[in-house]
């Protein structure tokens, strides 16, 4: 019987000591996940600042808005490919909490959208009605804005010192 119980006790704490060992291996999964992501959205935000892309586009609006406009777009060529982090990722997703899931796949679909308005053979480039243009102007301008409000929250949800603060860069 002592052989018995020993080898269900025996069972019972290995089996224990796996779920432990799981339990602290997806939350190093999801940490990593969620760090791995929030860096790359924090460089790409940091990278439509420095190019000035947003304030391209407010300009662009001022113009209008003077009179002052030639009725032409502007043209973003973006060839690079900025979301390998997420698509190498995009698996560990499910992992993540809700909330922050809907926050990242909205800001890399944001970043999309303003990819494709933006394109040098997108339906904005060349001839253009100046009606179009102008809309998409307005449109690229709340979709950055948006990126960049989404981005600075995304960047702060790991909260890991590896990561500078939005405030910092």
């Amino acid at each position: 019987m002592s052989e018995i119980f020993a080898a269900l006790l025996g069972a019972l704490a290995a089996g224990g000591f796996q779920t432990i060992f799981s339990i602290i291996d997806r939350q190093r999964m999801r940490r990593s996940t969620l760090i791995a992501i929030a860096a790359e959205v924090q460089s790409l935000c940091i990278l439509i600042r420095h190019q000035g892309y947003l304030e391209a586009f407010h300009k662009k609006l001022r113009d209008i808005e003077s009179n002052a406009w030639d009725g032409s777009g502007w043209i973003m060529d973006i060839r690079s490919h900025y979301f390998s982090v997420f698509e190498s990722n995009s698996n560990n997703l499910s992992i993540l909490k809700p909330d922050h899931v809907v926050m990242i796949v909205r800001f890399y679909g944001y970043c999309k959208s303003a990819i494709d308005c933006t394109r040098p053979d997108g339906p904005f480039a060349g001839d253009v009605r100046p009606e179009d243009a102008e809309g998409n102007i307005r449109a690229v301008v709340s979709i950055l804005t948006k990126i960049l409000q989404l981005g600075d929250d995304i960047a702060q949800l790991p909260q890991n010192p590896m990561l500078p603060s939005v405030a910092d860069v």
